[in-house]
């Protein structure tokens, strides 16, 4: 099981390297995951050694690697589109909640949206 700090903090790269390494990953295989959007394993390599990773592709990392979610569902969306979804679940928890709930129902999903 993935540690707390890897799921929940903000993606440094020794967490994005522990978390490659804990799914027994190849750089290559990581990275390539989510190439749609214009990550390569040379890009991945300079996050792992210290670049810092901008917050829309640690979202992306979190979605692809821990929430399990098909890339191909997520490269069809602009980084934007990620950052406001964020923007909108920070300044108006209410409506982000609306929206998750209304998507949870609209896939089958009867679970209420649970704030962290």
């Amino acid at each position: 099981m993935l540690s707390k700090s890897i799921r929940l903090k903000p993606l440094n790269g020794r967490n994005v390297r522990r978390l490659r390494q804990h799914l027994r990953i190849t750089q290559e295989g990581f990275w390539g995951k989510v190439t749609g959007i214009g990550l390569t394993q040379s890009v991945g390599s300079r996050y792992e050694n210290g670049r810092p990773i901008p917050t829309p592709t640690q979202q992306v990392i979190r979605l692809v690697h821990i929430g399990q979610v098909n890339p191909n569902s997520i490269t069809k969306h602009s980084g934007e589109d990620i950052q406001v979804g964020a923007m909108i679940r920070k300044e108006s928890p209410e409506m982000y909640r609306y929206y998750v709930e209304r998507l949870h129902r609209h896939n089958g999903n009867k679970k209420k949206y649970k704030s962290k």
